[in-house]
């Protein structure tokens, strides 16, 4: 979630955004962070 939120906050300040970018990166951190935790726990 650190990551894309970090990346997010990188693509906003080289667009000149406020906070477009930063919580489209956040949301996709988690997204990411709950596939993996539900991967993780499905594997046998």
């Amino acid at each position: 979630m650190a990551f894309w939120g970090l990346v997010g906050f990188g693509a906003d300040r080289l667009l000149d955004f406020r906070a477009l970018f930063l919580p489209i990166g956040l949301a996709v951190g988690m997204a990411a962070a709950m596939y993996l935790v539900i991967y993780r726990l499905t594997q046998h």
